[in-house]
């Protein structure tokens, strides 16, 4: 299997090679996005630049043929953030000989020089929704005015920057707020110069979750209490549900028998996966459908508490003020207004 270099920094080489070598076609958009084509899978791959210190690679889709993809950068010491949002797959990072696997929902970071270049495969015929972002670490700190002395003690092995630092490998755990995050991100929507300040806004949103979840990562690194795989899934599932069936949710407890967990295992993989009870995730998910149904329909708030799983309404607006620090109606007085 012959591999296919592709540019992680900057994206602008990937898109040229990948449009080339793969048989792509633009699709027409203010964002640099290649349509897969029929004879080689479906789907589509997002190489965008951010202004001189942030490259993103996104893959969305799936390929008829296995392939071995050679991640190469052209700047000194790149930081790297990847994730992998379901089908597992096989990376090798540097002189290391070892392949290992990005489960579904994992991410890791890696940070090294451009001689040392990360390899990745493919399998036929899996779907895959996976990104890498790269950073040039000396541009990205400068242009925010950082130096090193400035930046967390954790986080100094990453953002070092000197030719002398080794490289920097984490194989991280499981993440479902960067899957959320991804979630929101439609390469298909994407047609306005709004939209793309709407990426920009989620990139950095992504960086920000994977540099939290190292730093989870590492003050829980001698818990034995780390989550299964298929438990993971299992509380991605919970949280699906959640959100699509609020309506007829009235206990902790029946979720956890929805997705085969006892409430115990649920309460804890929310508390690690997403930093709050299930409970409180509940809540959450039912005051964004009210925001989201007051400035979108026409239902009474009566309505609308129904339709989130609530009985009463002074008690929904008691949750409702909490959060948005307005009453229901005079949320959707003003937002109207607004629009």
């Amino acid at each position: 299997m012959k591999p296919i270099k592709i540019f992680t920094f900057p994206a602008f080489k990937t898109f040229n090679k990948l449009a080339n070598h793969l048989e792509n076609r633009t699709i027409n958009s203010p964002l640099p996005i290649l349509e897969i084509s029929e004879k080689l899978g479906k789907g589509n791959i997002l190489a965008l630049d951010i202004y001189n210190d942030i490259s993103v690679i996104l893959v969305s889709g799936h390929f008829k043929n296995d392939l071995l993809l050679h991640l190469i950068t052209n700047v000194e010491n790149p930081l790297n953030f990847i994730y992998n949002y379901n089908t597992p797959f096989d990376y090798k990072h540097g002189n290391n000989n070892t392949w290992r696997e990005l489960d579904q929902f994992q991410h890791a970071i890696i940070s090294n020089s451009p001689k040392t270049n990360t390899k990745v495969k493919l399998k036929a015929n899996k779907l895959y929704y996976s990104y890498i972002i790269s950073i040039s670490k000396a541009v990205y700190l400068n242009n925010r005015n950082y130096c090193t002395q400035t930046v967390a003690d954790y986080l100094k092995i990453i953002f070092e920057e000197k030719d002398s630092t080794p490289d920097f490998f984490h194989n991280g755990t499981y993440n479902l707020q960067i899957a959320n995050i991804l979630k929101e991100i439609n390469l298909q929507n994407f047609s306005s110069f709004e939209h793309h300040i709407f990426l920009e806004a989620k990139i950095h949103e992504l960086i920000n979750q994977h540099l939290l979840q190292y730093k989870r990562d590492i003050d829980n690194s001698a818990n034995t209490s780390n989550l299964f795989s298929y438990e993971v899934k299992a509380i991605h599932t919970a949280a699906v549900y959640i959100q699509n069936h609020m309506d007829e949710i009235k206990t902790v407890e029946q979720v956890a028998r929805y997705v085969g967990l006892n409430s115990n295992k649920l309460q804890r993989g929310f508390n690690q996966l997403f930093n709050i009870s299930v409970n409180s995730f509940i809540r959450n998910a039912r005051m964004s459908k009210a925001e989201e149904l007051l400035i979108n329909s026409e239902e009474t708030v009566c309505q609308i508490v129904s339709k989130i799983g609530l009985n009463s309404n002074s008690y929904f607006s008691k949750l409702f003020k909490e959060k948005f620090k307005v009453s229901p109606s005079q949320f959707r007085i003003k937002n109207r207004t607004v629009s």
